[in-house]
């Protein structure tokens, strides 16, 4: 499971996927925000004081803007693997409060750091052993940037996205140096089988309405 995480005015690191609310969020009424709110420009308390479940349906009215410790806790009791996709900068401090939540309930192999180089290499100084994940597009990257994120601890990851151009030449020499390829997003079952095809390891699904029927169409097309 990918979850983004954006900080708040007052520092605190929440899940959402865009630097503005106004996406996710409803008025308490479910009427549309008109305000722009941008998550970075405004405290916790001001964010969470808007709807942010009435707009997928009445079921599911009255959520809160979930703060990254509460779902750790979750994730941790529900047994989750997650991916923290960072979208924001850090101070070394905000890595090791996130890295303590991590440890309190013993959730660090669970997770994969997923942000852009600075961030990868900031995790990386301070918990050696993290899995990376670094956001980039597959082209623009030679295989000597994820290594030098790599150590004898660690494991490490390209986080690619479906419209780059993936090389077979390149995907060879990310694999022969133990470089995960991940790509995201697949939308069908037959992008799937078009980054199997490529020799892509990881490949994050989105937008399914039957997941499970299309795993059962992938795992039909091998027999």
């Amino acid at each position: 499971m990918r979850v983004s995480v954006r900080k708040t005015s007052d520092n605190v690191f929440v899940l959402i996927h865009d630097e503005i609310i106004n996406n996710e969020a409803r008025n308490i009424d479910g009427t549309i925000i008109n305000t722009t709110l941008n998550v970075a420009d405004n405290n916790y308390d001001t964010l969470n004081q808007y709807d942010y479940g009435i707009k997928y349906g009445n079921q599911f009215k009255g959520l809160g803007l979930t703060k990254l410790d509460d779902f750790i806790s979750y994730a941790s009791k529900m047994g989750l693997d997650i991916v923290l996709e960072i979208k924001v900068g850090m101070t070394n401090q905000q890595v090791r409060h996130i890295h303590e939540v991590l440890s309190q309930h013993n959730f660090v192999k669970n997770v994969v750091w997923s942000s852009g180089l600075s961030v990868c290499n900031q995790v990386k100084s301070i918990i050696p052993y993290a899995s990376l994940a670094l956001i980039a597009h597959f082209e623009d990257t030679d295989v000597n940037t994820l290594l030098s994120l790599k150590n004898e601890n660690n494991n490490v990851r390209i986080d690619s996205f479906d419209y780059d151009t993936y090389n077979i030449e390149k995907v060879i020499e990310f694999k022969t140096n133990n470089i995960d390829i991940k790509v995201g997003s697949a939308y069908n079952f037959q992008q799937i089988l078009n980054f199997i095809d490529m020799g892509i390891n990881i490949i994050e699904v989105a937008n399914v309405r039957n997941p499970q029927k299309m795993l059962e169409e992938y795992v039909s097309s091998l027999i």
